[in-house]
């Protein structure tokens, strides 16, 4: 028998009559709670959806003026341990996108199985429906989550006759990216019912690349704990 501790408080539907301001600070730890614990433990409770999250009804601890407001996750009943592998091929993903370099990106679409080696397709339109699905994390500059930019992105990478269909009927998908997608769209979903803008590329690059915080929340997140480096590949 599995017992936890009796939480309440409101729903994510309660919060979008706050300020855009509070929205786009629980935007950010909803967003960080995904980075710390895909890219930093390499675990995560894969039902990401409005149901699996509590919000305080007043902010808690003041970080650079913005109280961030306390958020309770629960149902933890679908948790998924991520390898090396799983975040590396995220990684080279989204850095192979923000060169520009639509051969780096073929590559590592094939080299961590996105895409069949022999696929006849037009590598711009890989790299169009791929910078589609990862704007927010490839900037530069803040970037507003809607609910008509989330749409898109099903319609073009889960659609076989959508507007990408040249280019997903030739997609692959390995078994452990699965609930990452799941992962992904759910987030992004949320993201767009808040309306959230931030500059998430900035602080991708915290998990992706080390580099110092870039907000109030960052910094006060260094002290969570990680996989050391020397396991993460």
């Amino acid at each position: 028998m599995l017992t936890s501790e009796w939480v309440s408080g409101e729903s994510l539907y309660d919060v979008l009559d706050r300020s855009q301001a509070e929205r786009d600070l629980i935007g950010e730890q909803l967003f960080r709670f995904w980075c710390d614990a895909v890219f930093r433990l390499r675990l995560f409770n894969g039902d990401p959806h409005p149901g699996n999250y509590f919000f305080a009804d007043s902010p808690g601890a003041a970080f650079g003026g913005r109280a961030p407001t306390p958020i309770w996750f629960l149902d933890f009943g679908l948790v998924k341990r991520f390898s090396p592998g799983d975040t590396d091929g995220l990684r080279e993903q989204i850095l192979a996108l923000r060169t520009g370099d639509e051969d780096r990106l073929h590559d590592v679409m094939v080299r961590f199985g996105w895409l069949r080696p022999d696929a006849a397709v037009d590598r711009r339109r890989v790299s169009e429906l791929a910078e589609l699905a990862n704007r927010a994390a490839i900037g530069p500059g803040p970037f507003t989550f809607t609910r008509e930019y989330v749409a898109r992105v099903v319609q073009s990478t889960l659609v076989v006759t959508g507007p990408y269909g040249d280019v997903v009927r030739h997609l692959t998908l390995p078994p452990d990216q699965v609930l990452l997608n799941r992962i992904h769209l759910g987030l992004s979903a949320l993201l767009a019912r808040l309306g959230a803008t931030a500059n998430w590329s900035r602080i991708m690059d915290e998990y992706l690349l080390d580099a110092p915080p870039s907000t109030p929340l960052g910094e006060a997140g260094r002290a969570w704990p990680r996989v050391p480096r020397s396991q993460r590949s």
